[in-house]
């Protein structure tokens, strides 16, 4: 069919076009601050105008394309049949022509307007357009028409907890994962007791060396976006961390860690680099125990900005500051003298090399100040995983009917690198060396969907630490099993 016969036939039943909702360690840390309170009263600049979308239709499969051709004109032929109409409307959903669907779909009503399936096909066309109101009218209404067949029902009252759900300005989100892990040596000590004190060789109590262990641990995460109306797109975004972690046995690294973070996330373009992105400036607020004891609390600052340059591309770029307050006890009486500030900054970048592989690459560097120079550090790491996902057809049959086979797999490898050097010497240690720290770390991640909520996980790990201090040198290799309820 010509074209341009299709668009002026098509025009002549076709509704509007639905609008759619559319130097010093403190002044860094106040600048930091002042950073993340004045973005929350920016507003976003202008967006560069987008080319027109091209003709879904003419993009389409040619087989789907000659169905579409071949509806329309029995369509015409026969304007009265419902059921031609409606075969059309499907047809125009094939090619993504949605609101040629929505016109044929729309005529059936003003025909029979006691057709609760015809709503809902245009509750859901609506929706898929972003035009929530209008869906919600359609679906309402099919609700209202006698005898609802129970699947449309059904249907009908999942997209309207979804429509009201994108309509609030508050949205939640979160997971908790919690699980079982070994490690070959949970206090991250030295293997033999050979270490450096006061500068001359000592022995170690072997008390104080790596001992094995298991713990329970509970990760929790949650997010909050309040979604700001005068501004497309931003919102005050908060998240909250929480992490704890109890040893069977060595009682005396027992974790608790607490994290807050909020702040304004605003969307942002960039012409020439990518139009699909955005700016997150955040407050962070953090708090530690260390064996039942406080270890330290902190305060600080970030930005984030996440971009999506191309197709399959996620850049992240970090940067933050931390004030941080250590405290001292008993067990560790020099923990203050780690009082002191932290700056940061990280990239990271997950690329898609097909459907199913991913590789993440990570360049980071932090910067360590004190009063102490032996606790002053410059560390710097890179890494690179890949992500593989897969359908594993040989297990999901043994288990039929206890595992979906509609989710798949996903398989993480990793590996990094990381430098640590630092400021001076440490008198009670060795007064003519000056600790450097080189860590490889591996990992390696299986998660198997259990439900839409559900997913298993199977985590190994290994840190290897090679210093230029016995004392500071170890290797320990984790297994973990848990699962993971994301809502």
């Amino acid at each position: 069919m010509v074209p341009e016969v299709r668009n002026v036939a098509q025009a002549l039943c076709r509704p509007r076009k639905v609008a759619r909702r559319p130097a010093p360690r403190w002044a860094c840390l106040a600048a930091t601050l002042a950073l993340v309170a004045a973005l929350a009263g920016m507003a976003p600049q202008a967006a560069a105008q987008r080319a027109q979308a091209p003709d879904p239709v003419a993009q389409a499969d040619p087989a789907d394309r000659a169905r579409y051709d071949s509806a329309f004109k029995a369509m015409i032929a026969d304007p009265a049949n419902l059921d031609k109409t409606f075969a059309y409307a499907k047809a125009a959903i094939e090619v993504a022509d949605y609101e040629g669907a929505i016109a044929a779909l729309e005529r059936m009503l003003f025909i029979n307007p006691d057709l609760p399936r015809v709503r809902l096909e245009l509750g859901a066309l609506y929706f898929r357009l972003g035009s929530y109101e209008a869906a919600r009218s359609y679906l309402t209404t099919a609700l209202q028409a006698p005898d609802v067949p129970a699947d449309v029902r059904s249907r009908v009252d999942a997209f309207l907890a979804e429509i009201d759900e994108r309509l609030s300005q508050h949205r939640f989100s979160g997971s908790v994962y919690a699980g079982l892990r070994f490690q070959s040596n949970a206090t991250s000590a030295p293997g033999g007791t050979g270490v450096r004190a006061l500068g001359f060789d000592a022995t170690l109590d072997q008390e104080y060396t790596s001992k094995a262990d298991t713990n329970l641990f509970v990760v929790g995460n949650a997010k909050h976006n309040y979604l700001l109306q005068s501004l497309a797109g931003a919102s005050i975004e908060s998240t909250a961390l929480l992490y704890y972690a109890r040893q069977h046995k060595e009682r005396r690294v027992d974790l608790n860690v607490l994290e807050l973070t909020s702040g304004p996330r605003l969307p942002l373009d960039v012409p020439g680099l990518f139009d699909d992105g955005s700016l997150y400036g955040y407050a962070i607020g953090t708090y530690v125990e260390l064996g039942g004891d406080r270890y330290y609390s902190g305060l600080g600052g970030g930005m984030e900005l996440r971009a999506l340059p191309a197709e399959w591309t996620n850049i992240r770029l970090t940067a933050e500051s931390r004030a941080k307050q250590y405290h001292s006890n008993s067990v560790r009486p020099r923990n203050d003298q780690q009082t002191g500030f932290t700056s940061s900054v990280s990239l990271r970048l997950r690329q898609g090399l097909t459907e199913n592989l991913v590789v993440n690459g990570l360049l980071a560097a932090a910067r360590n100040e004190t009063d102490f120079d032996y606790n002053d550090y410059t560390e710097y790491a890179v890494g690179i995983g890949l992500d593989y996902l897969f359908q594993p057809g040989f297990i999901t049959d043994l288990v039929a009917g206890e595992l979906p086979k509609d989710l798949p797999w996903a398989t993480s490898v990793s590996v990094s690198r990381v430098l640590t050097g630092y400021g001076g010497p440490d008198p009670t240690v060795d007064p003519g060396t000056t600790r450097q720290d080189h860590d490889w770390r591996l990992s390696a991640i299986t998660a198997v969907p259990i439900s839409q909520s559900w997913t298993g996980i199977l985590s190994l790990g290994r840190t290897q630490r090679t210093s230029s201090l016995p004392n500071y040198q170890y290797t320990n290799t984790s297994v973990s099993l848990g699962a993971s309820w994301r809502f």
